[in-house]
């Protein structure tokens, strides 16, 4: 599988997710005293962020007193965090515990149809420009209120299958496999961050501009991709890992 690693929420800087991310791996075990951080430019194509973020995100682990930067050798581990300091830093959950547990809950449909989706759409399902394929918004409920709303495009070949009983299904993925077409299977994905739009605030109960988390992915049926899905959340501190 294929994740873009870019770190793009909008409620925190850049230079602390990578921070975050950086002292994560250091809790975990991947980074011991005494390892060698990759050079910044790594750490820019990694992170997907400027050199200066990166520095930045350095500068503070220095003054925290976990890594040492040495002229002409590089960036080294120096201490390990403490526990006070990991519990200031968001959940850890992998993009498959984002995705698929998140995404298993009930709620209502809310809209759906055929509409031109959005470039993006249309590039990862092999769209013609300006064509219309089935979709569907649905608001995913905790039992609480919504937490999420999802929505759901699909390439014209399967579009069929999307019965009223397979939009409203609490596990999607398992109700559309039951229709005989085969399982869908998470490919690709992608984060970004945007500012909640008027429909999106109304059905997360938040301000207009507020910040969500965006999540995108692309699931493939046999070999070709089938669904690409959105995702939008706000208020819960997570970070993914790829």
């Amino acid at each position: 599988m294929n994740f873009a690693s870019a770190l793009q929420r909008s409620d925190a800087p850049l230079y602390r997710q990578v921070r975050a991310v950086l002292m994560n791996q250091i809790a975990n075990g991947e980074l011991r005293i005494g390892d060698q951080l990759p050079i910044e430019s790594e750490l820019c194509q990694q992170y997907k962020v400027s050199r200066a973020t990166i520095r930045q995100a350095l500068t503070f682990l220095e003054h925290e007193g976990l890594i040492e930067r040495a002229a002409g050798r590089g960036t080294f581990l120096r201490s390990l965090p403490s526990p006070r300091a990991l519990e200031c830093l968001p959940e850890r959950v992998s993009w498959g515990e984002a995705v698929a547990a998140r995404t298993r809950r009930n709620g209502p449909v809310i809209l759906h149809g055929n509409a031109v989706p959005p470039s993006i759409v249309e590039d990862e399902l092999g769209l013609p420009h300006s064509t219309e394929t089935y979709f569907f918004i649905k608001v995913l409920d905790d039992g609480r209120g919504p937490i999420a709303a999802i929505k759901r495009y699909f390439a014209p070949s399967i579009a069929e299958l999307v019965t009223g009983k397979i939009r409203s299904a609490r596990d999607f993925t398992r109700a559309f496999a039951l229709a005989g077409r085969g399982e869908p299977k998470l490919h690709h994905g992608w984060i970004e961050a945007i500012l909640a739009e008027p429909r999106f605030a109304a059905l997360l109960t938040v301000g207009v501009g507020a910040p969500l988390t965006s999540l995108w992915w692309t699931d493939y049926v046999g070999n070709k991709p089938a669904i690409c899905s959105q995702m939008l959340y706000s208020g819960e501190k997570i970070a993914i890992t790829f």
